[in-house]
């Protein structure tokens, strides 16, 4: 033990005098700095037009009203000198802040044919409020008490797809839902319901059918299902009925009849179709098999079947394909697509001609169609490929409970839906549907968020616009 000469006292050393090898940074001049540049300030010289502030208001402004009549036009903003300094503010509880003034402009008369009518108001300096500043200690000052910050998470733009784990079925069934998340715009949300149904929600808002927004896309009934299914064509010859199928999209599944090629049996009844199976039935080169009337009980009918009638023979309840009217009078008796009743069925007996639909796009088959089937000598149709493997039937369960049938009914439904207790029109319901999702000023994926998309729906391609287009919902 080492001691000191003259009183024999053990020696002490210091370390709290060692130099700083490395000088510990401004933690807090990130967020200054940051927040500088928000408001424009580089080496505290005031530069507008490289301010966050300004490129917010360009995000935002023109703006127009519901009737696209007036326009309102950012051009500019500034900031005062503050009120009250730091230290005035503590004292008499006030808040350290600058008044920020914008200059608008505004134009009247926009949807005047006669370009001369339309007024402008040349820039109006409007005052906008007051906007909180920092301290240099990175706080803000209000109310006479100082306070810092909390930046919050910011969800990441993109699609996101989920389940309820079997929560909320009792059976244990998976709910699926999908998400659009933007990092501008109105949240675009997709889920299942009990009913196999698939629901869509704008911003969080009441759910309605999905098919409505394919719909307000501009896709017929008939569209929307050629986008989702494949079809099987029906051939019906001697009151048999075949179906054009490869016996490989029923891979795994359990045959209800037996499947006969030539008199040659390929697949029992009860048996599992295995590899085994379809190899023979590529063998033998069968495409066409025949099926009981039964196998197209519950399938789906892919397009409309019309066929003529004389007016004296169309029924009650059937389905008019084509808009029909009185040669001699020129009335106009029943539009397409409507249902034939007690008073119409009257005012066809003397046409010689009606073309009514016996089957139905979308038309779930029961027995009475097998009926009309043979009846009236349809000789082919089409129906949809499903089945409870990858093919399920909910496009179709969707379409069941769409109170829609064109586009314009369901830009009406969005818009009321949207905007509840105002009266809708055609052309403002069109907008803002067309502001939801596709227009550059309202939505903004972000590239990330269009990177991540791209990505999750497997899209080669990690670019593209920042907005969504048809093909992407």
């Amino acid at each position: 033990m080492t001691y000191s000469y003259t009183e024999k006292k053990r020696i002490r050393k210091s370390f709290g005098k060692t130099s700083d090898v490395i000088e510990a940074p401004n933690l807090i001049d990130l967020q200054i700095n940051s927040y500088n540049e928000f408001l424009g300030y580089s080496n505290g010289v005031f530069e507008m037009q490289k301010s966050g502030l300004h490129r917010v208001f360009e995000s935002v402004f023109p703006i127009y009203d519901y009737s696209n009549n007036c326009k309102l036009e950012y051009t500019s903003f500034k900031l005062d000198k503050p009120e009250f300094n730091e230290e005035e503010c503590r004292i008499s509880s006030k808040t350290y802040s600058v008044p920020i003034k914008v200059n608008f402009k505004l134009y009247t008369n926009l949807d005047e044919k006669n370009s001369d009518k339309v007024e402008i108001f040349e820039n109006e300096e409007v005052f906008l409020g007051e906007l909180p500043i920092m301290t240099k200690y990175g706080t803000f000052i209000v109310n006479g008490t100082e306070r810092v910050v909390v930046s919050q998470l910011h969800r990441s733009p993109g699609v996101f797809f989920d389940h309820d784990r079997g929560r909320t079925h009792s059976s244990g069934k998976l709910l699926f839902s999908a998400r659009v998340i933007p990092y501008r715009g109105s949240w675009l949300d997709f889920e299942f319901d009990q009913k196999d149904i698939i629901y869509a929600r704008i911003d969080r808002r009441r759910k309605i059918a999905s098919t409505i927004i394919l719909r307000a896309l501009g896709y017929s009934t008939q569209e929307i299902i050629e986008r989702f299914y494949d079809f099987n064509k029906i051939t019906v010859k001697d009151n048999k009925i075949f179906i054009d199928q490869n016996l490989e999209d029923l891979k795994g599944s359990i045959a209800s009849f037996d499947i006969y090629h030539n008199k040659k049996l390929i697949v029992g009844k009860g048996k599992r179709i295995t590899v085994r199976q379809i190899d023979a039935a590529k063998k033998s080169k069968m495409k066409v098999f025949q099926v009981p009337d039964d196998f197209i009980l519950g399938k789906r009918v892919a397009s409309d079947v019309a066929i003529k009638l004389k007016g004296s023979d169309v029924k009650v309840d059937m389905v008019v394909s084509e808009q029909i009217v009185d040669p001699d009078t020129g009335e106009l008796i029943c539009e397409a697509n409507q249902k034939i009743d007690k008073a119409t069925k009257e005012k066809l007996i003397n046409i010689k001609s009606v073309s009514v639909n016996i089957l139905s796009c979308n038309q779930e088959i029961d027995l009475d169609a097998i009926a009309q089937i043979h009846e009236f000598g349809i000789s082919n149709f089409t129906i949809l490929h499903t089945n409870d493997l990858d093919r399920g039937t909910f496009i179709c369960n969707t379409l069941d409970v769409d109170p829609t049938t064109d586009q314009k009914s369901a830009l009406i439904e969005i818009y009321r839906m949207m905007r509840p207790g105002e009266p809708p029109t055609e052309e403002a319901a069109n907008q803002l549907f067309t502001n939801l999702f596709q227009s550059s000023d309202r939505y903004d994926l972000s590239d990330v968020g269009r990177m991540k998309f791209n990505s999750r729906v497997g899209h080669e391609s990690m670019e593209g616009e920042t907005t969504l287009s048809n093909e992407d919902i």
